[in-house]
């Protein structure tokens, strides 16, 4: 009698143990990755890469791109679809275009596999000082795995390792673009 009763009381308090565990597990920092890039080139020649929000196959890590609506797409609200692979599909969100300077956007649908981020929302901007250019990609974002035991991956340092690499990745190979090497 006296274990069933010690059963019972613990059934009773999980429901406060976990309602803690959950609480805890709500409490994210948000976390920021900014990289940038020194482009031998005048920014109008990096905003004709960079600066098409419907066509970001600049980047490597990207196969197709698309965006609706498809002519032009840089009102706020246009989406575009970065496709990493045939079934991998990023969903984004114009947020603000300003020609020739800059575009920001989120992250509307992820696979946390693929980018291991929640509530992203990033800027690329475009800045020249004497004929060269610095290409800055800015995010914040919260971590893909927002439980209270990440895996290594979807942890703070592995969301903000991933963007880094991701940004240094799509920097450097702009970067080759505009400079012909």
């Amino acid at each position: 009698m006296k274990l069933f009763r010690f059963i019972a009381g613990v059934a009773l308090m999980l429901p406060m143990f976990a309602t803690g565990a959950h609480a805890e597990a709500t409490k994210y920092e948000i976390l920021e990755v900014s990289e940038s890039v020194e482009i031998n080139a005048p920014a109008a020649k990096v905003w004709e890469v960079v600066g098409k929000w419907e066509d970001m196959l600049w980047h490597p890590a990207f196969i197709k791109s698309t965006a609706v609506p498809v002519t032009g797409g840089i009102e706020p609200n246009a989406t575009r679809k970065l496709y990493l692979s045939p079934d991998l599909v990023l969903h984004e969100t114009l947020t603000d275009y300003q020609p020739g300077k800059s575009y920001s956007y989120v992250i509307s649908k992820v696979d946390k596999t693929a980018v291991p981020v929640s509530k992203y929302g990033a800027t690329i901007s475009v800045a020249e000082k004497d004929g060269k250019t610095t290409l800055t990609w800015t995010a914040d974002f919260l971590r893909g795995d927002l439980s209270a035991t990440p895996n290594e991956k979807g942890s703070d340092a592995g969301s903000k390792a991933t963007m880094s690499a991701v940004f240094k990745g799509g920097l450097e190979n702009v970067k080759k673009k505009v400079e012909g090497k």
